[in-house]
């Protein structure tokens, strides 16, 4: 014999999965301190960067930034950027590489992937059998 659930329960069990539902599609998120005013998120270990570099293909990369917080480009070597937004990479990378090798630099950073595992879903329900 099975037992049916109560119309209250099942729908609380709907919202709470459609609310992880949501949750997860949105993505991860950041604590509010790794965001900066321009909506920018700061760049943290294991994220994954887009890096381009305006006619020197040979610099454009994806990398994924080390536990210590760097990440290692042709020509540049390693290079902090854990805390920095794309757009202070950018500056930061377009700096270097007028200073060592070109006039002009026309870099572009994407942070591709966040790997912060700052949020979890918890769902918590007694065990429910539909009829």
């Amino acid at each position: 014999m099975s037992r049916s659930i109560p119309d209250a329960r099942w729908r609380g069990f709907l919202a709470v999965v459609a609310l992880a539902c949501a949750i997860a599609a949105v993505g991860p998120a950041r604590p509010a301190a790794a965001q900066d005013s321009g909506g920018e998120f700061a760049v943290g270990p294991k994220d994954l960067l887009d890096i381009r570099v305006f006619e020197i293909p040979e610099l454009n990369l994806e990398a994924r930034v080390s536990d210590s917080g760097t990440v290692n480009l042709p020509l540049l070597g390693e290079i902090p950027v854990a805390g920095m937004t794309a757009g202070q990479i950018r500056e930061r990378l377009e700096t270097t590489l007028k200073e060592k090798y070109v006039n002009r630099a026309n870099v572009t950073v994407v942070v591709k992937e966040l790997a912060d595992p700052s949020w979890c879903v918890e769902v918590e329900a007694d065990a429910i059998v539909a009829a």
